[in-house]
């Protein structure tokens, strides 16, 4: 039981509480801080939040909190939030509330600026009255089972910095409303089923620090102004349907850590302009068609730890420059021969055993007596089972050729 109606700060955070989310919280009515996550707190999110006037943040998330009672698909917890004022942060993420996201998010307080919904198994359309909540900052909605399009109305949200909608099931192309972002510093988009081309307009999104495009349904090329984006930490567009032969012209990403552009249909050469990125870490052009040599300037590449260029029709001799990477700790076109190699060893080892092992024909089936051979016999035939008369090894062990003292060869396992 609760009574500390001057309480305005509660936080109950990493325990092991559990059951129902006491009602008795409320006669703290003056609370302004009220975090309940990490907890193994189960049932239905109570109704009444609301009447917590000075709400100023709300976080629930990590628990195993169910939707409750619905009022034609509105969530009635949500609704009972509006009342708050001065909610600016609302945190109900990682609770299966299986649900669809509803139309009354719209309603919540003009002055939120955090709202996160990380796997809540919330499934069909955002809504677009997402879109009222023109001060928000920080849009997370990542690793559930949204699907349709991505609604116009998040392309207004003048404020927003963050938006993350990774790993759903989204479709359709890329808005170009979302151009108009100006201030986005994350746009995690990836892990979705999204189509079309990338819009040339986000490389006027000048704030753009992470951008995540990866495991979507993008083609035709990437748009040159994407690489005039100077101060953009992190860009994944891997596994999509990239093409273009003039596509990778880099060298103005002076401030770049991470680039993947693996699994795409890229073609041409790689550009020496690569060789400029001298604060990349991470750079992954593998599983394209990209030919031609390994340009001498990636010894420029001074930062990097991670580099793969695997499963491409590269030629040529690995430069020497690349061994003035210090930080390197996966050459990954040496280690892509390495395996090649293994593999072959292995299939031809095995070849090989098949092929010397001795073949029972029909002859030897038909023998008119079978013979008892002492292991003795068998140790002289074989020269104490030395490894030049070793055929070959199995799952049962060694097969050995050798020659009995009337002449018959056998093979002995």
């Amino acid at each position: 039981m609760i009574e500390a109606p001057k309480l305005n700060f509660l936080s109950l955070r990493r325990n092991k509480l559990l059951g129902n989310i006491p009602n008795s919280i409320l006669n703290a009515s003056m609370l302004k801080v009220l975090d309940l996550g990490d907890n193994f707190f189960s049932g239905p999110i109570p109704e009444t939040f609301g009447n917590l006037r000075d709400l100023e943040w709300f976080r629930i998330a990590n628990n195993y909190l169910t939707m409750g009672s619905t009022i034609n698909h509105e969530w009635t917890f949500l609704s009972s939030l509006t009342n708050c004022k001065n909610l600016t942060r609302v945190d109900i993420s990682e609770n299966p509330l299986n649900s669809t996201l509803p139309t009354n998010i719209g309603n919540l307080s003009a002055s939120l600026i955090y709202f996160y919904a990380i796997d809540c198994e919330l499934k069909g359309n955002i809504p677009m009255e997402i879109g009222n909540l023109s001060n928000l900052l920080l849009l997370q909605l990542g690793h559930n089972k949204l699907s349709g399009f991505i609604p116009t109305s998040i392309g207004g949200m003048k404020n927003l910095q963050g938006l993350d909608l990774y790993s759903n099931k989204l479709g359709g192309p890329i808005l170009k409303s979302l151009c108009g972002l100006e201030r986005l510093y994350e746009m995690f988009l990836g892990l979705n089923k999204l189509d079309g081309s990338i819009p040339s307009c986000l490389g006027n999104i000048t704030s753009l620090r992470y951008l995540y495009l990866n495991s979507n349904k993008l083609s035709s090329a990437i748009p040159s102004t994407l690489w005039k984006l100077k101060d953009i930490l992190e860009v994944d567009l891997s596994s999509n349907y990239l093409n273009g032969s003039h596509a990778l012209d880099v060298g103005y990403l002076r401030s770049l850590l991470k680039l993947n552009l693996s699994r795409n249909l890229f073609t041409g050469d790689i550009l020496s302009t690569f060789g400029g990125l001298e604060t990349l870490v991470f750079l992954d052009l593998s599983n394209n068609i990209l030919h031609g040599h390994i340009p001498e300037s990636f010894g420029g590449l001074i930062s990097l730890t991670f580099l793969n260029l695997c499963n491409n029709n590269l030629s040529g001799v690995i430069p020497k420059s690349l061994e003035k990477l210090l930080y390197l700790r996966y050459g990954l076109p040496i280690i892509c021969i390495v395996m090649l190699l293994l593999v072959l060893v292995i299939i031809y080892r095995r070849f090989r055993i098949r092929s010397t092992t001795l073949p029972i024909t029909d002859d030897s089936l038909c023998l008119g007596t079978w013979r008892r051979i002492s292991h003795a016999e068998l140790s002289r035939a074989t020269s104490g089972f030395e490894e030049h008369n070793m055929l070959g090894s199995g799952s049962f062990g060694y097969v050995y050729k050798g020659r009995l003292s009337d002449g018959m060869e056998v093979a002995i396992k």
